[in-house]
């Protein structure tokens, strides 16, 4: 599951692209001025750039190419009609990681967008345990010990974020800018739920997934999934 920005000024083709993207499990968030782009690229945090090359405002090149210049490391995949070597050359000197033809099949799109997100910059196993608790980001599953969770996909989103950075304490604020997109007025009031349904799960499962650092944020409770498996290793 990933948060993606698409910048498309061809309505029908970007509705159907982030239709089967949704349909993959991602947050799709769309745009079609290629200034207002940028500005969402900069600010928003988000796991890959679908980028149109011919954009109102500003165009795809130039986006990748500020984007890339102010530190953005999300991969980019650039959408055009543009097909010669010199144009794709083009793309990758701005920044680009793929380069996709129009007119293509979603489903290529679909399988370009999981191959980029499996090497990110830092790369990142599918699994990863800690404890009891094991979580598969190919098959959006949490298990504790031999049994399934069942995770809604924001709940699964919430745990893999604190499963990856076991140390790290992250604010509300953080949390939700990873699963709402930038444009759902989400707060830290959507957000206190999420936990509420996440901690009453793991509780009858006998841990205490999540700790609340007062006036900080939300961490991993390490200490308690360590005890749960020494409890269950006895």
């Amino acid at each position: 599951m990933a948060k993606i920005l698409l910048v498309e000024d061809d309505e029908a083709l970007s509705f159907s692209a982030a239709s089967w993207l949704r349909r993959a499990k991602h947050i799709v968030e769309l745009q079609q001025d290629g200034n207002v782009a940028l500005d969402f690229a900069l600010s928003g945090d988000y796991d890959l750039l679908i980028l149109d090359w011919e954009l109102p405002g500003m165009p795809g090149s130039e986006i990748c190419r500020r984007y890339r210049a102010n530190s953005g490391i999300a991969p980019i995949i650039f959408t055009t009609g543009r097909a010669s070597i010199k144009d794709k050359q083009t793309c990758f000197d701005a920044g680009a990681d793929d380069y996709i033809t129009k007119p293509f099949a979603m489903e290529e799109l679909v399988m370009r967008v999981t191959a980029l997100l499996r090497r990110p910059a830092t790369i990142v196993p599918e699994k990863t345990q800690i404890g009891c608790i094991t979580l598969d980001s190919n098959s959006l599953k949490v298990t504790v010990g031999d049994e399934t969770l069942e995770l809604r996909p924001k709940e699964f989103k919430i745990v893999e974020l604190l499963v990856r950075n076991p140390e790290q304490v992250f604010e509300g604020e953080t949390i939700v800018s990873r699963l709402w997109p930038t444009d759902a007025d989400a707060t830290v009031y959507n957000l206190r739920p999420q936990i509420a349904r996440l901690r009453r799960k793991f509780e009858d499962r006998g841990i205490e997934l999540i700790r609340t650092v007062r006036g900080s944020g939300y961490s991993l409770n390490l200490d308690a999934i360590k005890n749960k498996q020494s409890a269950s290793d006895v």
